[in-house]
Order: C-alpha cells, then structure tokens, then sequence
C-alpha cells in the first residue's frame, strides 16, 4: 500500500486520475462510485485533461470505455458529464442558470415521471461551475435543495420514464444525486464515501482513505475532514492511524513498517490545505 501511495502521488493529477478511472473500469468488479467520484468532483476544464491523459496511456476513449463498460442510467449520467467538459472555461451566465433551474423543475416535479432526457441534454451542455449555479438557483426559487426533490420523487415510484424503474442508488434519480452531491459539494462525498468503505470493512476502508487523502490533499481535504468529523465523531487523521498505526510504532514492536509508513504518508497529506 505505502508504493500505491508513493506512485499515486508522484503522478500528475490527470494521470492519477486517468489510471484510477481505469480501475473502476477493468478491475475485478465494475466501481460504478469511483467513476462517478472521477467525473463528477473535478472541474469540467480537469475532466477534458483526465480524457486526454486517459487516451494517451491507454490508447482508448475514456467516453468509449465507459459507454462499453456501463449501462442504464450510470451510463447516461457518466456521459452526460464527460460530454460537459468540453464546456469549461466560460464565465457564469446567471439568467441562463435561473432559466436551467426552471426546466429541472419542470422535469422532475411536473409530471409522474422525471423527465430524463431534458435533464441529461442539460447536463451535457453546462459546465461544473454553471452547474453549480443552476443547483444555487434552484435552491433559491423552490426553497430544496434538487437532490431532495429526486430523491422524494424516486420514493413514490416516479424516478424512472415509465413502469416504476428501480428506486434507490441504482436508479435514474440515485445515481444522478450522487453526481450531483460529487459536482456541488465533493467534500461531503468523500466523506460519506470514506463513511461506506469503514461500514463494508476489509480492505475497503484503507482503499478509501488512500484515494480520499491523496486526491484531495492540496484541495479541499480539510474540507472533507470537517465534513467527515461532523458526521462521525472522529477526524480522517484517527482513522488512518486506526488503520495502518506508525512506523516509529511497528519498528519498535519489531513488527514490518510497510503500513506504518502508509499511515505516515496520510498523516502529511492531510496538512496540506
């Protein structure tokens, strides 16, 4: 683990997050969540780098591999925003954001289903940061947050475009919270992220904290560490050390430093604001 982190590190971020992306892709099992977690926490202007350092490694698409690799509604969300980041760089357009903000409500609330086609054609045409506005507009016209009226509509039935569809993460409307959480406020998502991984166990939660701290140190990683420590109790620092201890520790318990040195390396990371 502590050369995963060296390595992972030592990369250019839209490396690191190239070969991360591929992982969740060819790995023993399909990561819906980490491509997810990719695509949608980073900047619109970084995903179109991450897609060009993605084909210049493994001289394939990442958009391809993903329609490939996915299906149902993690496919059309992953593409929506891997189609989105080609509109990065412009100013805000706030009349535009209020106009957006108005067509989400017409497609969730106006009829028994939610409207997914609009919302996706949506999706694919507005940047991370005029996203972010529409998601403040809506929030300011309709008094909710739109992740809270998805989730509303999927709890009476009407998430999918007819016969009820799937209800809950898997769904049209689950799976386009969780990208709206990673796009609006990614240090929430990383801390529930991290939150999941201590609940399933094994090997699940040290994989978590190393994606979590290397990828968002220098970022927002404080962010993510008061967000994590509103909800538990405990600070990310508690439970690396909880984790993988310290190297001082296991060299004089005569005991191999390997994951000490991990738990280290984590520590450091997350001094860096």
């Amino acid at each position: 683990m502590v050369q995963r982190v060296a390595c992972l590190r030592a990369s250019e971020p839209c490396v690191r997050d190239a070969d991360i992306a591929r992982d969740a892709l060819f790995g023993p099992r399909l990561d819906g969540d980490v491509l997810i977690e990719v695509v949608c926490t980073r900047p619109s202007g970084k995903v179109a780098l991450i897609s060009q350092a993605y084909q210049a490694r493994y001289s394939a698409s990442l958009e391809r591999d993903v329609s490939a690799r996915t299906s149902g509604s993690l496919n059309e969300v992953l593409l929506a925003f891997l189609g989105s980041s080609g509109y990065h760089g412009g100013r805000v357009d706030a009349t535009m954001a209020m106009c957006d903000a108005k067509t989400l409500y017409e497609a969730v609330e106006s009829g028994r289903w939610v409207d997914q086609r609009s919302i996706l054609q949506l999706l694919r045409h507005r940047s991370g940061d005029q996203l972010r506005a529409v998601l403040a507009s809506y929030r300011r016209l309709y008094g909710q947050e739109l992740a809270r009226a998805l989730k509303r509509k999927d709890n009476d039935g009407g998430g999918g475009g007819g016969g009820g569809g799937r209800r809950g993460e898997s769904s049209f409307p689950g799976i386009l919270r969780a990208a709206l959480r990673c796009a609006q406020l990614p240090e929430r998502h990383f801390a529930r992220a991290v939150r999941a991984a201590l609940e399933r166990g094994g090997g699940a939660a040290r994989e978590a904290l190393v994606r979590t701290v290397v990828t968002r140190a220098g970022v927002d990683v404080r962010r993510v560490n008061q967000a994590f420590a509103a909800k538990t109790g405990w600070t990310l620092e508690s439970v690396v050390r909880n984790e993988f201890g310290c190297a001082a520790a296991a060299a004089a318990a005569g005991e191999k430093v390997d994951d000490g040195l991990t738990g280290d390396m984590l520590v450091e990371l997350l001094k860096l604001a």
